[in-house]
């Protein structure tokens, strides 16, 4: 582990690239998970933060309130990259199509089919103020099917923040499009609240929110007494790989190219039944017989016939053709329906 004053360069500035420079250190001297020492990568960064924050201010500013403001933002900018590391190392070891986006990508004017296809799959329904995303910081999908598998909220400390991704949880189950989507937390938990000990007697309420409203909280911290939904974050992966399985996800059985010509082919077949499909027996003596009914006379009808098609008979006129008032020719082209004296 790297004491936090180990002695380091300081620049004027200090950016979320330093940070990751930080994050990859640590990764490449401790094998396995550095995503579980955050903390002390932060405490590390905190004070690197400072010295550029007085260089750049001349020892005046509050480094306070520009640290909270900063951990904050790189943090959910450190996660996302770690998110995406996961995420392409299940696409290559497991075959699937998994991606993530920010929700501000989403809330763009112009998208791409894709991520206007999954906007749709995460809307959230207002009534008439209107249809709404869900605040995110990372989104995970299916890149064929578009379906959310869970959006992630990574808040440094618990606090009230727990609330507000406890009330995306129950907004989404409302609906049955949104109802599969996943909500889950990653947090350091720098407060404790997601710790129990033995003299507190109970529980705190963050606990209890993360226990019952949440699908899953990650935690970055090796002191954790692991739950069905509070556990670490090395358990990310796994879940991810369950979820794709048990919904939500294309088969990760089927390659991509096979995902894609199956389901054109399912869709292609569904087509032909609907159109081209013969009606049952019933209804196509219906279809035949679906004319008006016809009273039968004594005297047999006559039907009207176009002069076009008797174009090798002669035309002659027919006597006692009459319209009720004088007799005259019949007109050109047609037969009379009931003429007289027959």
């Amino acid at each position: 582990m790297y004491p936090v004053s180990m002695p380091v360069n300081t620049p004027a500035q200090f950016d979320f690239d330093d940070l990751l420079r930080l994050y990859q250190e640590w990764d490449r001297n401790d094998a396995g998970r550095p995503y579980e020492h955050i903390s002390e990568i932060l405490e590390r960064a905190k004070a690197m933060h400072k010295a550029a924050h007085q260089i750049k201010t001349n020892g005046n500013g509050d480094h306070g309130q520009s640290w909270r403001a900063w951990k904050g933002k790189n943090f959910e900018k450190l996660i996302r990259v770690i998110v995406e590391e996961e995420i392409a190392h299940l696409n290559r070891a497991h075959g699937l199509t998994l991606a993530a986006a920010h929700d501000t990508a989403l809330e763009r004017a112009r998208l791409s089919v894709e991520l206007d296809r999954v906007k749709r799959n995460l809307l959230v329904d207002y009534g008439s103020y209107g249809s709404h995303l869900p605040d995110a910081d990372l989104i995970i999908y299916d890149r064929i099917s578009t379906q959310v598998l869970c959006i992630l909220s990574c808040k440094v400390t618990m606090r009230e923040r727990i609330a507000q991704t406890a009330y995306w949880k129950l907004k989404l189950r409302k609906s049955a499009v949104t109802r599969h989507v996943r909500v889950a937390l990653v947090t350091p938990d720098e407060d404790e609240d997601l710790i129990i000990r033995p003299e507190q007697g109970r529980v705190k309420k963050n606990y209890a929110i993360a226990s019952v409203d949440l699908d899953t909280t990650y935690v970055l911290h090796t002191a954790l007494q692991p739950t069905d939904r509070i556990k670490s974050f090395s358990r990310f992966a796994h879940d991810i790989k369950a979820w794709t399985r048990g919904g939500g996800g294309r088969c990760p059985t089927a390659s991509p190219a096979r995902q894609g010509s199956l389901s054109s082919s399912i869709s292609t077949r569904s087509m032909r039944e609907r159109n081209c499909a013969a009606p049952p027996k019933a209804a196509h003596r219906s279809l035949l017989t679906r004319t008006p009914s016809i009273k039968r006379h004594s005297t047999p009808l006559r039907v009207f016939v176009t002069a076009s098609a008797r174009l090798n008979e002669k035309s002659t006129p027919r006597p006692g053709w009459t319209n009720g008032r004088t007799s005259r020719q019949r007109p050109s082209g047609t037969f009379p329906l009931n003429p007289t004296g027959s």
